[in-house]
């Protein structure tokens, strides 16, 4: 696999059939690591029953060994189930473990049972795959006897083992099957207007409708998906929506679509439950006098007692076509619990999709989701001070509330813990929130992350959490062979992160990579010297410094580090454009570059109270090195800075005219009208001193005393002075 580098694959499997293989590696790892993975496969496979070929050491007796559970999942089949372990478990297990040999028999138990039963077996045989498989679910999805919820599972099956010509073949007899307005928008793949159509479409209270919604799945065109996203992240759990999106986890489930899950698995995380089931009944929602009871109390007459009877009540509303309740209490914590089960189960197989599916989970959720810190001081009885007092607290960190998150990132964490049947991760004793994380790895199987290092980098670049970005570049460390092959454009992106972790982890990898010259890696050091690590910031600054002389050549390279945001850079910039001769092309191609930086400010850009500082700062940096070139800029130019809404780019317009070479008799009247009107009290005062003190050459006709309206006086009374001034100046 290259010097040094190994990689590690395995086969496995019953004597005399077909060996599973894969690898535990997909990069290339050094022998020490590679070693500690082949070994920790082989105890597995060992404690499970195997041997290796032609060993003769005994499996360990109190393991179960692979084999005898595959057999007795095929006997359980074969003999039609038993008292211990019902048939339509033993079907969904064969699936589980991808038992191939299995096909034969449950195809042959299809339509010998209830609809759960052939649901068990088109779900088990999309993952055993064969021949025989595709046949038996095409007969199950288009036979018109099968259970809607039936065809629709054997069509996920029969598309998990079609080739490309057979899907395509699927869609087009799905796309058939839409309503003629939205087929032909799906059909030309006009994205926009077949979200809009759509939404359309379902604003209606016919519940038949929003059946098209597990068709645009089965479908999943680049335009159909689209649409069907938007609904998705946003239709509420509720009556009609919730039965579809419901059908469409679970297909996306076993697809294993990590974008369609991660989206749903979130919705269930942030919308509570419709409503609350008791043993009495259901409240109707909006309704406080209205109840569904389970069941009512009947009077025997001939026995004279009273009897509870169960009714029908509740159950005919929940599976009418026009129920007005769905997704109850229960219902949540259900689909909650199946996430992760299914997260779970593909971390225990140790399946390179748990980081797919993880990372898609994780990337749902961003700074602004973060709650306030939670404290639930307990009190007991002090009886030397006659007082109660705190014995201990328990507290609830920012995402305290985000079951399936906490799972994935602290499911080995020394600082939470979750307790079932609560609705929160909370604090372990001895850790308070903002105290220092632990160095021990916190996520859930950490084993497969670091073997999927593509995934924690995924999560790097894309996540807006700051706590996934602390583990994941904690967990990224552990990689040091995938970060030697992260190619420079990507080092910048990691540097440019708004986390002062993740642009540490960018800085240190570009001084590891020896990517700090000048001008080899010019693009490093940019981002680096505008990145939110100070010492990084610093180690930049003085790189630059070592090459004063080439970047004072590098215009745009001096525009960014006098425009950075950062004040220390900006010093930086100052210093090193001090007493330094620049040629005069440089110079004004410089000048140009920060100008339009200025005038593109806008005052909500950064922060409102922050833009006007920086652009003062910037303004006042080249008022200092450049007032010579300044003096020749054109009117031009310091008329978009007069008229511009930040005060200190008015200002600094106001500034270069007043040192302008240009004679005041012979400035352009709109300029002059343009300092008057300016609603910047200072900014007019200033624009009087500067036409009063500069020398006059002339004399030009008065400017018209519109400046000088009777309600702008009332207005703005300076403003008629100023005038005034102009109209007694120019005449002396």
């Amino acid at each position: 696999m290259g010097e040094n580098l190994y990689s590690v694959n395995f086969r496995y499997g019953r004597r005399g059939a077909n060996l599973k293989e894969g690898t535990k590696t997909d990069t290339a790892v050094p022998l020490t690591q590679a070693e500690k993975v082949f070994d920790k496969l082989v105890a597995e496979k060992v404690k499970k029953g195997y041997r290796e070929v032609g060993s003769d050491a005994p499996s360990q007796p109190d393991a179960a060994p692979a084999a005898t559970r595959e057999e007795a999942i095929l006997n359980n089949i074969a003999a039609g189930g038993s008292p211990k372990w019902p048939l339509e478990r033993a079907i969904w297990r064969a699936g589980e473990l991808k038992i191939a040999e299995a096909g034969p028999g449950l195809i042959n138990l299809i339509v010998t049972g209830e609809g759960l039963r052939d649901y068990c077996i088109a779900w088990s045989l999309g993952w055993c795959g064969g021949e025989s498989s595709v046949e038996a679910l095409t007969r199950l999805y288009r036979n018109p006897a099968s259970a809607e919820f039936v065809a629709r599972i054997a069509f996920e099956g029969m598309r998990s083992l079609a080739d490309e010509a057979d899907r395509s073949r699927l869609q087009f007899e799905i796309i058939e099957l839409l309503p003629p307005h939205l087929r032909e928008l799906v059909t030309n793949g006009n994205a926009e207007a077949f979200s809009a159509a759509l939404k359309i479409y379902l604003d209606s209270q016919d519940s038949s409708r929003f059946a098209v919604l597990d068709r645009l799945y089965q479908i999943d065109s680049e335009c159909a998906r689209s649409g069907l996203l938007d609904i998705l992240k946003t239709a509420p759990l509720q009556p009609n929506y919730f039965k579809q999106i419901r059908h469409i986890f679970k297909m996306a489930e076993y697809r294993l679509d990590a974008e369609v899950f991660a989206i749903i698995a979130r919705r269930f995380e942030d919308e509570k439950a419709m409503y609350r089931r008791n043993h009495y009944g259901v409240r109707i929602p909006g309704d406080d006098y209205a109840y569904w009871s389970n069941s009512e109390w009947v009077y025997n007459e001939k026995t004279n007692e009273c009897k509870e009877v169960e009714t029908n009540e509740l159950l005919n509303e929940m599976q009418s076509p026009n129920a007005r309740i769905a997704y109850s209490s229960n219902t949540r914590e259900y689909l909650l619990r199946r996430v992760w089960r299914t997260l779970k189960q593909l971390g225990e197989e140790g399946d390179a999709d748990y980081a797919n599916m993880a990372a898609s989970i994780l990337l749902q959720y961003v700074d602004s989701d973060a709650e306030e810190v939670v404290r639930n001081p307990h009190y007991q009885w002090d009886s030397s001070t006659y007082t109660y007092v705190v014995s201990h607290a328990v507290e609830w960190d920012i995402f305290a509330g985000y079951l399936t998150f906490n799972r994935i990132l602290y499911e080995n964490s020394p600082r939470y813990v979750y307790f079932p049947n609560t609705e929160a991760w909370r604090c372990r004793e001895g850790y308070k929130p903002g105290d220092p994380e632990p160095e021990v790895r916190e996520k859930a199987f950490p084993e497969i992350w670091e073997q999927n290092p593509d995934r924690l980098l995924q999560l790097v670049l894309e996540s807006n959490c700051r706590s996934v970005h602390h583990l994941s570049v904690k967990a990224l460390k552990s990689c040091p062979y995938f970060l030697a092959e992260i190619d420079v454009s990507t080092i910048v992106k990691i540097i440019d992160s708004p986390y002062e972790i993740t642009a540490e982890f960018g800085c240190n990898l570009a001084v590891q990579n020896q990517y700090n010259r000048y001008p080899e890696h010019r693009e490093v050091i940019l981002a680096i010297v505008n990145c939110v690590f100070p010492s990084g910031r610093e180690s930049a600054c003085s790189w630059l410094e070592e090459q004063r002389d080439r970047i004072l050549k590098d215009s745009e390279l001096i525009a960014t580090l006098i425009t950075s945001l950062y004040e220390d850079v900006r010093e930086f910039a100052r210093r090193i454009l001090s007493n330094v001769a620049m040629s005069d092309g440089t110079a004004k191609v410089l000048i140009g570059r920060i100008i339009a930086h200025l005038l593109a400010f806008e005052a909500t850009d950064i922060y409102p109270t922050q833009t006007s500082i920086l652009a003062g700062e910037i303004a006042e940096t080249l008022l200092w090195c450049f007032p010579d070139r300044l003096r020749r800029l054109g009117l031009g130019v310091i008329l978009d800075l007069l008229k511009h809404p930040i005060a200190q780019i008015q200002e600094f317009g106001a500034n270069i005219l007043l040192n302008h070479e240009i004679p005041a008799v012979d400035l352009p009247p709109e300029l002059i009208e343009s300092l008057i009107a300016s609603p910047y009290e200072p900014m007019s005062l200033r624009s009087s001193k500067a036409m009063f003190d500069r020398p006059c050459c002339g004399s030009i006709a008065p400017t018209p005393l519109r400046l000088a309206r009777p309600k702008r006086v009332q207005a703005r009374p300076y403003k008629v002075e100023l005038a005034l001034i102009y109209f007694a100046y120019f005449n002396y």
